[in-house]
């Protein structure tokens, strides 16, 4: 059943979310599929997942020019190392059960500062 709006009463498609907490278990074994059938793939990356990478690299290209991150690393790898670990969360948490809490602000310090302790 599709969710509804409230005060509207229209059906609305489901939200991949919603589509995929209800397949979770099936996320797995799709992504297995893939790596081993490259053909079962499209022609090119899924276009939600291309333009969230696009609008971070934008944004840390914009960082680089106003000399808030240096300049030796390509955004692309930036966007890579921030993703990443947040998309692996989610892989985690949505097909595993495996769910972490997660501090914002820290992750996104230690992506800035790195994890270094003092000692």
């Amino acid at each position: 059943m599709y969710p509804r709006f409230k005060n509207r009463g229209i059906i609305a498609p489901p939200h991949p979310l919603f589509s995929l907490k209800a397949h979770q278990a099936l996320l797995p074994k799709l992504l297995a599929e893939l790596l081993r059938h490259p053909g079962l793939r499209g022609a090119g990356p899924p276009k939600g997942i291309l333009g969230v990478l696009e609008r971070v690299m934008a944004f840390f290209r914009a960082k680089q020019r106003e000399g808030f991150l240096r300049l030796d690393e390509a955004p692309e790898e930036m966007a890579l190392a921030f993703v990443g670990p947040l998309m692996a969360r989610f892989l985690l948490g949505e097909a595993l059960g495996v769910r972490l809490p997660l501090d914002k602000a820290a992750y996104l310090r230690g992506y800035l500062e790195g994890r270094h302790g003092a000692g």
